[in-house]
């Protein structure tokens, strides 16, 4: 039921590295771009993809760490290669690190001379994840924050022979920092974090082979996860500590068993605490209320139902519609053939040159319009189409058009409009992506 190891079925961080998407689409003028936090469920990273349009036989696309929080050094680093899933990976296993176990990584690091990204040699993303496995047996000892400090601590434990045969009331005349530095170049240490590591005896662990992941217990059908406990009597928090993960969809009768184990008869009687989503546009924003869960629930199954461009498509209607909530997506999911898709127009101007394209000889060469095409223009077009911009494309009305004639200046009578429809024949759509 849980997709990653932790306490209480919490992640102890739930966003370790941050990472972009940076693809150059054939036949497109624009780049596309998108970010995506790790570790993510299947579903998460399917949409990562979608957003980016990104597609394996492409060969302009290149991925770019933004940000690790807990491990720094890693956004600095240049990978020998990149893969999104051992990517993923590391990202899980360094969610659910303790901290004297993060710190001792960045002392790993820190000690292997990790310099600026463009200095460097590549590093193995197998080592980055092998060290994880490894962290967990070096010696770490908290609130040292100073070699003064480490000093006073090699002292009151006497780990050095001499100092046990010096009296103790003579100890205070012996130089705590000169002896945190012996200590210090003896262990190969690092004081990092308010704590030190000694590195010397580290040896990096053999778990990943670099071809075949280590298993998880993740579920690849995962569309939601919510976080729930029993519902509190005083504050909104008070029985948070005792929350755990569902995965949806899920069985009615398992989501009430699970409700049963935290005291309630019934899954919707729970109390939501978090929600992480595959689809970007259904949030706590949007769904806040467990009262809602089985159209959520329900929504679930219809997701993975669909196509993947269908999937596309849904989520770029969601972020159109402007009155979302738990019942109106599940109503969308069964209107999916009353919209259309312009799945690579990047923008209102990428879509102007396409829908112009799409009324003129194949012949014509739309590089034309690279600097002709005016913004105010292009949103125009979009306004009288009723069409939406969003971060999967320009998606239709419900029942409208993209590639339909219309008027610059005024509307057309209808059988005007009818008239031209009529008459125009169907161009090639190129690259142009239309459902």
């Amino acid at each position: 039921m849980n997709n990653y190891p932790c306490n209480r079925n919490n992640y102890l961080r739930s966003r370790t590295i941050h990472v972009e998407a940076e693809v150059e689409i054939p036949g497109c003028r624009e780049v596309s771009y998108a970010t995506c936090w790790l570790p993510a469920t299947e579903q998460q990273l399917k949409d990562f993809m979608q957003r980016a349009r990104f597609h394996p036989r492409m060969e302009d696309y290149s991925f770019h760490i933004l940000s690790c929080p807990p491990v720094q050094e890693i956004a600095e680093m240049r990978m020998d290669t990149f893969s999104l899933e051992e990517l993923n990976f590391l990202a899980k296993r360094l969610a659910v690190l303790p901290e004297t176990e993060i710190s001792a990584m960045n002392a790993l690091l820190q000690n292997d001379g990790i310099v600026p990204y463009e200095q460097m040699e590549p590093v193995s993303l197998r080592d980055l994840i092998n060290m994880t496995y490894g962290v967990e047996d070096l010696p770490v000892v908290a609130d040292v924050f100073s070699l003064r400090d480490l000093g006073e601590f090699v002292i009151e434990n006497e780990l050095h022979p001499d100092i046990a045969e010096i009296p103790k009331d003579c100890r205070y005349l012996l130089d705590r920092e000169r002896i945190g530095e012996m200590q210090r170049d003896c262990d190969d240490g690092v004081i990092i974090d308010g704590m030190y590591v000694a590195t010397q005896d580290f040896t990096m662990p053999d778990v990943y082979n670099g071809v075949d992941l280590p298993e998880t217990d993740e579920d690849k059908k995962v569309v939601f996860r919510l976080l729930i406990s029993q519902a509190p009597y005083a504050s909104a928090d008070e029985t948070r500590d005792s929350a755990e993960w569902i995965s949806l969809p899920i069985s009615p009768k398992e989501a009430d068993r699970i409700a049963g184990l935290h005291g309630e008869g019934h899954i919707e009687d729970c109390m939501l605490y978090d929600m992480e989503s595959a689809i970007p546009s259904l949030n706590l924003n949007t769904f806040n209320d467990m009262m809602d869960f089985r159209h959520l629930n329900e929504l679930a199954g219809w997701y993975l139902a669909m196509s993947p461009m269908e999937q596309v498509k849904y989520k770029a209607m969601l972020e159109a519609e402007p009155n979302l909530d738990a019942e109106r997506a599940l109503q969308l999911a069964k209107e999916l053939p009353a919209y259309e898709l312009s799945y690579y127009s990047l923008s209102p101007k990428e879509f102007f040159r396409d829908y112009v394209s799409h009324f003129t000889d194949n012949r014509f060469d739309g590089r034309w319009l690279d600097e002709i095409t005016e913004p105010a223009a292009a949103a125009e077009l979009l306004r009288k189409l009723g069409a939406t911009q969003t971060n999967y494309g320009v998606v239709s009305a419900y029942g409208g058009q993209l590639f339909t004639p219309i008027s610059r200046f005024e509307d057309q009578t209808e059988d005007e409009s009818a008239g031209q429809t009529a008459s125009d024949e169907e161009p090639d759509e190129g690259m142009e992506m239309r459902m």
